[in-house]
C-alpha cells in the first residue's frame, strides 16, 4: 500500500511538473545581408532565401502572422540604377515592386499583422546634385509623398503606431556647393520633429516607438546621438572620432544603441557603453534587436558578415561582403500553455478590439498553434483584425490566453 501511494505520489508530482511547463521554446534569428553582392537570408545559420537574379540586395526583414517578408532591390536590366526596381518579397516570392529606378539605396519596412509598410527614395542620389523623394507604401499603394524642393530626403526608418505612420530620415541640399542637411521625423508626410541641421554630417538613422515617445537613434557632427521626442537625449560619443548610432531597440524600458565609435563597434544601453564588438577597418553594425533580455546585433566587415549574441560573434559569410543589414529573432513556440497564475493584468478580456496591459513591454500575439501572429511594444495590442477565437499573448516571460469575441 505504502509503495502505491508513493508512486500515486510521484505521478502527480509528475503531471504537476509538465502543467506547470509554458511551451518548448525555440528561437528563430533571422539575418538578411548581401555576400558577393546578393541577397541573402539567413534562419539559425542557414542560408533560406537567395533570389535567382542578377544584382539583387536585401535590406529588412519582418516575420509576421509566420511569413517573412524581405525589403530589397534588384537589377532587372544589369545596367545601372535606372534598372533598378525596390520590391518586397513574401516566402521567398515578389509580391510588390514599387519604384521604376533605384532613388538611392536607403530604403525601411514595417509589417503590423497583414498590413506592409514600405518607404524608400525615388529619384536620383548618385548624380550631382541630388534630387528626390520619399515614398510611403501600404500593401503597395502609395500612402503619401515627401518632398525638399531643392534636394533629396532619405528615409531611414519607418513606424506605424495606431494607424499614425512616422518617418525618420534626413534631407540633403546642395545650396552653393555646399550640401546642408536636416534630420527629421514626419508624421503621415507632415514634418512632425526637426532634430538638428546644417552643413555637417548628420543623420536620423533608427527609430523605435515606445509609449508614444518618439526616440531616433542618428548621428550629428562626429556624434553618434539618441534625441526622444525631438529633444537630445543621449550624446554616446566624445566626438574625437566619427561616431554614429545606427540603431535603436527599447525593451522592458531600457534604450539599446548600437553604432561606431570611429573604427569600433559598439553597443550602449540608457546612454553608457555596454561594450565593444570589434574593431577593424570597413565595419559596421547595422541592427540591434532585444529578445528575452538577450542583446542581438548584425554587422559586417571588410572580411565577413555577423551576428553577435550578447558579444558573441557568429560568423554567416566570409569573403567580399556587401553588409550585414538587418537582424530580428522570433519566438517559434510549439504547444503554447497558458502560464498558472501569470501576475500580467491584461483587459479587457475577452475583447473585440484592444487589449490593454499593465506595463510596458514587448508583447507577442500567437494562435493556438504557436504561430507568431503580431509583436509590438509598449501597453497595448490590437487584435480586432483576427477572427474569433482563443490566442495566447506573451508578455514578460509570462504566457496569457486572451478571446477574442
Amino acid at each position: 500500500m505504502k509503495k502505491k501511494n508513493l508512486l500515486l505520489t510521484a505521478v502527480t508530482i509528475l503531471l504537476i511538473v509538465f502543467d506547470s511547463t509554458i511551451f518548448a521554446q525555440y528561437t528563430d534569428i533571422y539575418v538578411v545581408g548581401n555576400p558577393n553582392g546578393d541577397a541573402v537570408v539567413w534562419k539559425n545559420s542557414e542560408i533560406i532565401f537567395k533570389p535567382e537574379v542578377f544584382r539583387s540586395r536585401a535590406r529588412k526583414i519582418c516575420v509576421s502572422n509566420g511569413d517573412m517578408y524581405v525589403l530589397g532591390y534588384i537589377d532587372i536590366g544589369g545596367t545601372g540604377n535606372e534598372d533598378t526596381r525596390v520590391v518586397v518579397w513574401k516566402n521567398g516570392e515578389i509580391i510588390y515592386t514599387l519604384t521604376d529606378s533605384l532613388g538611392s539605396s536607403v530604403c525601411s519596412m514595417f509589417v503590423s499583422g497583414r498590413d506592409v509598410y514600405v518607404t524608400c527614395t525615388e529619384g536620383n542620389y548618385y548624380n550631382w546634385p541630388p534630387k528626390g523623394i520619399a515614398k510611403v507604401w501600404k500593401n503597395g499603394v502609395l500612402l503619401f509623398t515627401i518632398s525638399n524642393e531643392v534636394g533629396i530626403v532619405l528615409p531611414y526608418s519607418v513606424i506605424v503606431v495606431n494607424g499614425d505612420v512616422y518617418v525618420a530620415g534626413t534631407t540633403e541640399n546642395c545650396v552653393g556647393g555646399i550640401v546642408e542637411r536636416t534630420a527629421k521625423v514626419w508624421k503621415n508626410g507632415k514634418e512632425f520633429y526637426i532634430l538638428t541641421e546644417g552643413a555637417r554630417k548628420l543623420g536620423a538613422y533608427s527609430m523605435f516607438i515606445a509609449n508614444n515617445d518618439i526616440y531616433v537613434a542618428g548621428k550629428d557632427g562626429m556624434n553618434a546621438q539618441v534625441w526622444k521626442n525631438g529633444e537630445v537625449l543621449y550624446i554616446l560619443t566624445d566626438g574625437t572620432k566619427e561616431g554614429a548610432a545606427n540603431s535603436i531597440y527599447i525593451s522592458n524600458g531600457d534604450i539599446y544603441v548600437t553604432g561606431m565609435d570611429g573604427y569600433t563597434a559598439k553597443v550602449w544601453k540608457n546612454g553608457e557603453f555596454l561594450y565593444s564588438l570589434f574593431w577593424g577597418s570597413y565595419l559596421r553594425t547595422s541592427s540591434i534587436f532585444i529578445f528575452e533580455n538577450d542583446v542581438y546585433v548584425s554587422g559586417s566587415d571588410n572580411k565577413g558578415i555577423y551576428y553577435w549574441k550578447n558579444g558573441e560573434r557568429i560568423t554567416l559569410h566570409e569573403g567580399l561582403v556587401g553588409g550585414g543589414d538587418d537582424i530580428i529573432v522570433v519566438d517559434s513556440t510549439v504547444g503554447i500553455s497558458e502560464t498558472p497564475n501569470s501576475e500580467i493584468t491584461i483587459y479587457p478580456n475577452p475583447t473585440n478590439s484592444k487589449l490593454n496591459i499593465e506595463i510596458e513591454s514587448h508583447i507577442t500575439l500567437y494562435n493556438l498553434q504557436g504561430i507568431l501572429l503580431k509583436e509590438t511594444y509598449g501597453k497595448e495590442i490590437d487584435i480586432s483584425e483576427y477572427p474569433h477565437g482563443i490566442y495566447f499573448l506573451r508578455v514578460e516571460g509570462k504566457t496569457v490566453k486572451v478571446v477574442k469575441n
